[in-house]
């Protein structure tokens, strides 16, 4: 079980919220009896357990599908507005005048009504990952789960908690934020016991304006904590002591590779099939591209240890755990090496890609590098920084696709360089097929809104074709 529409509807209107149910022909009716397992923003993804959210998206608004969703079997929706009328079709619409207030309450009533021990985790980078590492760690000790995807936001976190059974003990939330103090939002919709700040760094400045608006924004998870919470910080981040003292958990934990850290990461290198780490005295392996990915474990360590998992059980879990998509994943394709990191990018992120690509062993190493999305005026300047980095760290090529990192490359004569101004998968794959062979390694490294996975997704499927030469 997940949540009943009339327990749903109950809370809407004991908060205050008016809400009006009716058919899809649009008699009012009272809400009924309805276990929900999740609540869904496109309705291509429900089913017959689902209440469509129909709502305004970037593009167009949900209500354009509301017939569709019904006639595939969708039971409700959720509709912010009057909701058109559909006779033909059979479905509940549920109206409600703010859909982003409805559903934040509605997830606030629901982890009051189950009472899990909740997880938020935030950061400029590595949050996804240090939330699946989470997950892992504590599977066997814990009855956990954490948010799929990237339901991060305050749209998808409460779409991620009303997607929760009900019988865990433990929720690890993944909290985003592209704008000021959407983080304080999201920590009042959850009430955290524990906070992870993975770290602060320059991201979403279009939005933001400064780094110190991010770390203001990214401290307000641990601000929101209980006296008897728990934060856990990373020491190595210049703002830590800045960050301790907003904690409104007593108990403060600190991870990273300076020497006071409470969990110090003491190994930390690149290896054939990961990185080999120790941890508070605890060695693995972990399944992942880049180094950074050591703190991001040792962040999770912390939390699972915390949360009274041991940490060599914790460590031994987090070396068979699976990432989200596009995250640090290494794939073989014609024996080269391929690295996806292409969920996300800031020039922090890029800047330890980097540092791992060239560390990597291989007959020649290769970045293909999509625009940093979000940075404001200082874009190209920042582009410019990235791509004087991949040049230093002695990478063979150097793949940049599109206007920032084209506007980043003027005057630089170095042959290294190879511009892309848009992305063509197809093209870009041939490239990439001439230019390199068995032994290589290739890192794509780009903003969500770059989409390189489609230019791997052609690389990987023109390679595993005939050879090279081949008719």
């Amino acid at each position: 079980m997940s949540f009943d529409l009339r327990e749903l509807v109950a809370w809407w209107r004991d908060a205050g919220i008016d809400v009006v149910v009716r058919d899809a022909a649009g008699a009012r009716i009272e809400p009924p009896a309805r276990v929900l397992a999740r609540a869904a923003y496109d309705h291509r993804l429900c089913d017959t357990d689902t209440m469509f959210c129909a709502v305004q998206g970037e593009s167009t608004h949900g209500v354009r599908f509301l017939r569709d969703a019904f006639v595939a079997g969708v039971p409700v929706a959720l509709v912010e507005g009057r909701a058109p009328f559909h006779d033909e079709v059979n479905g509940v619409v549920v109206e409600v005048p703010d859909a982003r207030i409805a559903l934040a309450t509605a997830a606030t009533q629901w982890l009051r009504a189950h009472d899990p021990v909740v997880v938020g985790i935030t950061g400029s980078n590595g949050k996804t990952t240090t939330k699946d590492f989470l997950a892992a760690a504590l599977a066997g000790d814990r009855v956990a789960a954490a948010s799929p995807g990237n339901l991060n936001s305050r749209w998808g976190m409460p779409a991620a908690i009303l997607g929760f059974s009900g019988d865990e003990d433990v929720l690890v939330l993944e909290m985003g934020a592209s704008g000021p103090d959407e983080i304080g939002r999201l920590a009042q919709i959850a009430s955290p016991w524990m906070g992870c700040i993975t770290n602060v760094a320059p991201a979403h400045l279009e939005f933001f304006g400064s780094v110190d608006e991010v770390a203001r924004t990214k401290g307000q998870l641990i601000e929101a904590l209980p006296s008897n919470g728990v934060a856990v910080l990373n020491r190595d981040d210049p703002r830590f002591e800045s960050l301790r003292a907003r904690s409104g958990a007593q108990n403060v934990i600190s991870f990273g590779a300076d020497p006071t850290a409470d969990l110090r990461v003491e190994r930390a290198e690149s290896v054939d099939d990961g990185i080999a780490v120790r941890i508070g005295g605890v060695e693995g392996v972990l399944p992942v591209f880049g180094t950074v990915n050591a703190d991001n474990a040792a962040a999770a360590m912390a939390m699972a240890e915390a949360l009274g998992v041991r940490r060599e059980d914790a460590l031994e879990r987090l070396a068979a755990a699976s990432l989200s998509p596009h995250r640090s994943r290494r794939l073989q394709a014609a024996g080269r090496t391929l690295i996806d990191d292409s969920y996300n990018a800031n020039p922090a992120s890029v800047r330890e890609a980097l540092g791992s690509l060239a560390a990597t062993r291989a007959v020649r190493r290769v970045v293909v590098l999509g625009e940093m999305a979000e940075l404001g005026p200082d874009a190209v300047p920042m582009h410019r920084e990235v791509l004087g980095v991949a040049l230093e760290s002695g990478l063979d090529r150097v793949v940049v696709i599109g206007d920032s990192y084209a506007a980043a490359a003027v005057g630089a004569e170095d042959a290294r360089i190879v511009r892309f101004d848009r992305q063509e998968p197809a093209e870009i794959a041939a490239w990439l097929d001439a230019a390199t062979d068995e032994g290589d390694a290739v890192l794509f490294k780009g903003s969500r809104s770059g989409a390189l996975e489609r230019i791997l997704d052609a690389f990987v499927e023109r390679v595993a074709g005939p050879t090279k030469g081949d008719d």
